[in-house]
């Protein structure tokens, strides 16, 4: 994927995180627009339709909610197996951010994390 591609994702990417930690929503447009951006590049379809069946379950028991697994299916058709560098860094962020706030049992919005993870997969 070309630089510009990514410098272009950049305002979408944080128009996502600070709509989640607004309003704990991802809007759709957001990860419609990288799906979008996958599909007119070269998407990944295979690891898309395997990170959505991965995260589903996580959502059906509303440990991670829908728009999240909506937004990393996108992010999979985009990145391919890079994929695993964005869920391993948003976990470790997410985790990092647990640890800070003492471990408390609130929701967090997890969109941010996602993104973080997605720019270190776009320029790995």
């Amino acid at each position: 994927m070309s630089r510009s591609c990514v410098i272009l994702l950049l305002p979408v990417l944080l128009w996502i995180s600070l709509s989640d930690i607004r309003t704990m929503e991802i809007p759709d447009t957001g990860w419609f627009i990288i799906a979008l951006l996958a599909v007119l590049t070269r998407p990944f379809w295979l690891y898309g339709a395997g990170v959505f069946l991965l995260l589903l379950p996580f959502s059906m028991k509303d440990l991670l909610g829908f728009g999240d697994v909506k937004l990393c299916t996108a992010m999979a058709l985009l990145t391919g197996w890079r994929t695993v560098i964005v869920l391993e860094t948003a976990s470790l962020l997410a985790l990092l951010f647990f640890a800070y706030k003492k471990g408390s049992c609130q929701r967090i919005p997890f969109a941010p994390f996602l993104c973080s993870g997605f720019l270190a997969a776009l320029f790995c």
